[in-house]
């Protein structure tokens, strides 16, 4: 369960990366950037 946890730590980093950003576009780029990392850590 430790990677559940870690991926919960990096979520609300990447969060509250998002929430500052505020814009539509970086939503999605910041969307598509979780993706990838998740994909990436879980591949």
């Amino acid at each position: 369960m430790e990677l559940t946890s870690g991926n919960a730590e990096v979520g609300r980093s990447l969060l509250a990366v998002v929430v500052q950003a505020g814009s539509g576009n970086d939503l999605l780029d910041a969307t598509a950037m979780i993706a990838r990392a998740l994909l990436d850590e879980h591949g």
